[in-house]
């Protein structure tokens, strides 16, 4: 166990450095200012996983379970506003869904919620201690619910087989985000299980850890600028010639219509 308490302690170090170079490469890309309630979130991630990280590094006191509580409070409402965000980034894609677009959200909402809480019950009634059961609970479900979120929105545009050229960014960041959700939910479900067990709750938290450090390096590695920009339509080489072959014939008609006008009123 002391292993996988070193590894844990030396992955969390490592994530904080990538939150951070992730930082900066938003600043350089001048990507703050499309994407401010993530920036915040990483900012405030970081901030208190460094004040963790800090009184923690002698084991758990007073001050730590404080931060943590506090951390457990902040951090939810913050990944809430990261998928409103992705959301409407996400819908200036199709123009006239402005008025369907919080309906669709409230359908997928509720069944999201459904989904997650399925769950849940018989898992935290396997654990005595009802606050940190909750709080556990509570971050599997709204891990779940907010993946289902983005993931619904994806099968919703497929079914209907609306297909539009979405910005790099904009794109990345849905998929790189449904994973990371996906990653807290499966966390919180392994510490309930878990509980009470250190040789499951220190392997769980190892993936998670490795699980965010890929993701957020993968965040790094995929946003900049360009990415902002829709993409220009990509024609094959065939539908080339036949847009020059189409366009030819339409310069030779215009070219030979005053001589046919002519003719026709004689």
């Amino acid at each position: 166990m002391q292993l996988l308490l070193t590894i844990n302690s030396w992955l969390w170090g490592a994530l904080l450095v990538a939150e951070t170079l992730l930082i900066i490469r938003l600043m350089r890309e001048q990507l703050l200012s499309r994407y401010p309630i993530f920036t915040i979130y990483l900012t405030v991630d970081l901030i208190a996983g460094v004040a963790l990280f800090y009184t923690g590094a002698s084991g758990p006191s007073p001050a730590f379970v404080t931060l943590f509580q506090t951390y457990n409070g902040v951090i939810p409402l913050l990944r809430i506003g990261v998928v409103c965000e992705l959301f409407e980034r996400i819908c200036q894609h199709f123009p006239g869904i402005e008025g369907f677009r919080l309906r669709l959200a409230g359908t997928l909402i509720l069944a999201g919620s459904l989904l997650a809480l399925w769950s849940i019950p018989s898992i935290a009634t396997r654990w005595g201690f009802p606050r940190q059961t909750i709080s556990l609970a509570s971050n599997q479900y709204g891990s779940e619910l907010l993946a289902f979120l983005l993931i619904g929105m994806w099968f919703f545009f497929r079914l209907l087989h609306i297909t539009p050229r979405y910005r790099p960014n904009v794109l990345i960041h849905w998929r790189i985000t449904t994973l990371y959700f996906l990653v807290g939910a499966g966390h919180a479900f392994g510490f309930l299980l878990g509980l009470r067990s250190a040789q499951v709750i220190y392997p769980v938290n190892t993936a998670m850890l490795v699980c965010d450090l890929i993701l957020v390096a993968a965040w790094t590695k995929c946003f900049n600028r360009a990415g902002e920009e829709l993409p220009g339509c990509q024609f094959s080489r065939l539908e080339i010639e036949a847009l020059e072959r189409k366009n030819s014939e339409l310069v030779e008609f215009i070219t030979n219509l005053p001589r046919q006008i002519a003719t026709g009123s004689k």
